[in-house]
């Protein structure tokens, strides 16, 4: 009678470690473990797991099959997924407060020579689209910058450089349209 207990035990197991999984990440589990075993395909899933004490874990599963069973490995990945949350949010009140003061936000990727728009803000002071690829130093210097500005936004470049940090400079810009800002 001990071997017809024992599976018995191991479903009512699985039941409640399922039971401990949110639906939704269940339901994306079961359908990649079905698209596992019906065509091979590499398992991945990241998912909750709700522990006995009330907390909440994340766990990041990997599997595959081999000589007609399935092996698998879980990695807990709680503290990424709570850095990321944090991450998220940081940008998220970044972007609240980008937005409030009306501020463009721009990184210039010095060995591909571009700036690169961080808001749609930065778009609408340059003028410049989604489609647009961003300005050269050149561009910049030669179709933007009022002239009587360029000297003093170079060596803020060159000191920021120098630095090996940021700069500020502040200067006017011509738009395409003939206006300033």
């Amino acid at each position: 009678m001990e071997g017809v207990d024992q599976p018995l035990s191991r479903a009512s197991e699985l039941e409640e470690l399922r039971a401990r999984i949110p639906f939704e990440d269940l339901q994306a589990s079961d359908a990649k473990k079905e698209r596992l075993e019906q065509h091979d395909e590499a398992y991945h899933h990241e998912f909750r797991l709700r522990m006995s004490d009330g907390s909440e874990r994340w766990l990041s599963a990997y599997a595959a099959i081999r000589s007609n069973r399935i092996f698998g490995v879980n990695f807990d990945v709680t503290e990424r997924k709570r850095t990321e949350a944090a991450l998220r949010e940081s940008e998220a009140r970044l972007r609240l407060a980008t937005n409030a003061a009306a501020l463009g936000v721009f990184e210039r990727d010095v060995k591909a020579d571009r700036m690169v728009w961080a808001n749609d803000r930065a778009f609408e002071i340059f003028g410049q689209t989604r489609a647009d690829r961003g300005l050269t130093r050149q561009q910049l210097l030669q179709d933007y910058v009022h002239p009587d500005d360029a000297k003093a936004v170079k060596e803020a470049m060159r000191a920021g450089r120098r630095k090996g940090g940021s700069h500020h400079v502040i200067c006017r810009i011509r738009h395409k349209g003939g206006f300033e800002r």
